[in-house]
C-alpha cells in the first residue's frame, strides 16, 4: 500500500511540475502568430515568392542561416534558447505520460489479480455449499437414528 501511495504521490508531483514548466514564450503556446516564420515578415510569401507558412498554423520554424552568419548573432539565440526550453518541457511530459502509462499498467495487473482472487472465492463459496448441504442431509440421518434408538428405549 505504502508503495502504490508513494507512486501516486509521484505521478501527481510528475504531472503537476510538468504542467507549471510550460515555457510562456513558446511558440507552440501562442496560438495567434503575426510572424508565421520567425524572420520579422508577416507575408505569406519570401522575397523569391515561394510560399510561406499559413498564420494559423502550427509550425516551427527555425532561421539556420542567420545561426551560421554569427555567434553575437541575439536572434538565433533566443531561437536557440526556445527550442531548448520546448524540449525540457517536452521531455517533462513525456516523463509525466510514462508515469501514467506505467500507473494504467499497474492497475491491468491489480483488477485481474481481482478477477483471480473472486473466481478463486466462488470455487471455496460453492464448497462450502456443498458441504452445508451435505451437513445437513447428516444431521437430518442422524436425528433419524436417534429417534430410532429413542423409540426402541421406550418400548424395552
Amino acid at each position: 500500500m505504502k508503495e502504490s501511495k508513494d507512486r501516486t504521490e509521484q505521478f501527481m508531483y510528475s504531472t503537476a511540475a510538468a504542467a507549471n514548466t510550460a515555457p510562456s514564450n513558446s511558440l507552440l503556446y501562442q496560438p495567434s502568430r503575426n510572424d508565421p516564420m520567425g524572420d520579422g515578415s508577416s507575408s505569406r510569401f519570401d522575397s523569391k515568392g515561394k510560399g510561406r507558412a499559413v498564420q494559423d498554423g502550427d509550425i516551427l520554424a527555425l532561421d539556420l542561416t542567420s545561426a551560421e552568419e554569427g555567434a553575437g548573432n541575439q536572434g538565433a539565440f533566443q531561437q536557440m534558447q526556445m527550442i531548448e526550453q520546448q524540449d525540457s518541457y517536452i521531455q517533462s511530459r513525456t516523463t509525466a505520460i510514462e508515469s501514467i502509462e506505467s500507473t494504467i499498467a499497474e492497475l491491468g495487473q491489480i483488477f485481474t489479480q481481482l478477477a483471480n482472487m473472486v473466481a478463486e472465492q466462488r470455487e471455496t463459496v460453492q464448497r462450502i455449499d456443498a458441504d452445508t448441504m451435505d451437513i445437513q442431509s447428516n444431521v437430518m440421518g442422524a436425528q433419524r437414528e436417534l429417534l430410532k434408538y429413542w423409540g426402541n428405549m421406550v418400548n424395552s
